[in-house]
Formats: structure tokens, sequence, C-alpha cells
């Protein structure tokens, strides 16, 4: 498997095992669907990707980017659902308090009660 042409910095897998996601420099998230042998790509996400989630039940991905932007997007269409900006204290979320949390110092994770 080859596609990225920088490091790649953040990789994840589905937890049925049939996707792989990769991330890096370029700002792109490459689909590695493992069952077909063949890919797919959610481009211009802004900035370098720094991690990668895949909720449990495959609706959408969350990437962490190097610009301090959280963005949870659908895995069907690529439609950004959500954004969180200028992250510095996770603290200061309210009820996404957790979950950033768990972003800050484990990189990205999904929340399986709300899939954000």
């Amino acid at each position: 498997m080859h596609w990225h042409s920088h490091s790649v910095k953040a990789l994840c897998i589905s937890y049925d095992g049939t996707q792989l996601l990769s991330g890096g420099e370029e700002g792109v998230v490459v689909f590695w669907h493992l069952n077909a042998n063949k890919k797919t790509f959610c481009p211009r996400l802004g900035s370098a990707i720094t991690s990668l989630k895949i909720d449990p039940t495959r609706k959408v991905f969350a990437a962490l980017l190097h610009s301090n932007v959280l963005k949870v997007i659908k895995m069907n269409n690529f439609e950004e659902l959500n954004r969180v900006g200028s992250l510095t204290n996770p603290q200061d979320f309210g009820n996404n308090r957790e979950f950033l949390q768990d972003v800050w110092t484990r990189g990205v994770k999904v929340q399986p009660r709300t899939s954000i």
C-alpha cells in the first residue's frame, strides 16, 4: 500500500478490521478498504493530520489537525459535521470535556454515546 508522499502521522483501523485510515502532512485522509483492495480520499482538511479515530458504528471519523482543530466527518460522503477550533484547554468545553480530554491526552477518540 502506498499513497502518501510525506510522513504519515496517524493510523486508525476500524473495529471490524475492514478499513484503515491514514493521514499526515498532506492534510488528506486515505481510506484503505482492505477487503476490496481499493482506497478513497477525504482531501483538503486544512492542516496536517496528527490523529484519527473511527466511530464504532463506522458512520463518522474524527481528525485532529496540527492547527489544533478537531473535525468530525461523515464517512459516507465526507461532510463535516462538527469542528472545534483553537484547542488549548479541554476543561473549557463543558459537555464535551471528557471527549476532548481524551483527544488531548491520547489522540482522537469518538464518544460512543453521541458518535462525535
